[in-house]
């Protein structure tokens, strides 16, 4: 939510606060201790009375306490229904990926939610492991976070050629799909952040008797960066691939 939106917020609790939180508490206070007493005023003008007495300024905490915990109580509130609603915008959009047919998604071809890798680590090219193509797969990860989201299947070519991931299996300790799904995530975890696994959801599927992967990546509500030799890099999905962003263009990203 923009910062103007907050205070708008902040104001409308503020505002509640004075007219309508006091007034309930004085008129629960009024029940309680004052209608009883032959000469009680109306519980109208007992609050309008109470009301008065602020205005003169002599007991000036308990309009600033109302209108501080107005305040409070609203942007409390309005931060927890965005995030419940951030929440159920994920979980819908995870459900809407998990309805799609994979073979349907691969016959669509690459576009800017859908990327192909053909291996997570093993070099079709060398014939041999190359952990440098690690750091392909996760720029990807990293730009489908840093943008709107978006799935990643690896163990399909470019040209939508099912590879499958025998050859990947065979590069780790565990060489399986749990061994897999393993490595994935403990390298987004070393390279990108531990807490942005919970961005990921991971799932196998088997076509012309392989198997493939399907990352799905929830975006994230923070800058995703990428620590490339040394250095942080922020990547994002322009069209139908991952773009480095420079120091400027990084700089209005994160602002």
């Amino acid at each position: 939510m923009k910062k103007s939106l907050y205070i708008l917020v902040v104001l409308s609790g503020a505002i509640v606060g004075i007219f309508i939180l006091f007034p309930v508490n004085e008129a629960i206070y009024y029940y309680e201790h004052i209608r009883l007493n032959p000469n009680a005023p109306t519980l109208m003008n007992f609050i309008l009375g109470e009301f008065a007495f602020l205005q003169t300024g002599k007991n000036f905490e308990v309009p600033i306490f109302y209108l501080f915990f107005g305040a409070l109580l609203s942007f409390i509130i309005t931060k927890i229904r965005n995030l419940f609603a951030r929440k159920a915008g994920l979980l819908q959009q995870v459900s809407e990926e998990l309805g799609k047919n994979v073979a349907q998604v691969i016959a669509q071809g690459e576009g800017p939610l859908i990327e192909f890798k053909s291996s997570f680590r093993w070099d079709f090219q060398q014939s041999k492991m190359n952990r440098t193509l690690e750091t392909v797969v996760l720029k990807t990860i990293a730009g489908f976070m840093n943008s709107g989201g978006g799935t990643l299947l690896i163990g399909v070519a470019d040209d939508k050629q099912i590879l499958g991931l025998e050859n990947d299996y065979q590069t780790l300790k565990k060489p399986n799909r749990d061994g897999f799904e393993r490595a994935i995530m403990t390298s987004v975890s070393s390279n990108l952040g531990t807490d942005l696994c919970r961005h990921i959801h991971i799932i196998f599927h088997v076509i012309d008797n392989a198997d493939i992967c399907r990352v799905i990546v929830m975006p994230s509500n923070r800058p995703v960066y990428l620590r490339l030799e040394g250095k942080l890099k922020l990547f994002v999905r322009t069209g139908g691939s991952t773009r480095e962003l420079n120091l400027q263009e990084a700089v209005e990203y994160i602002t």
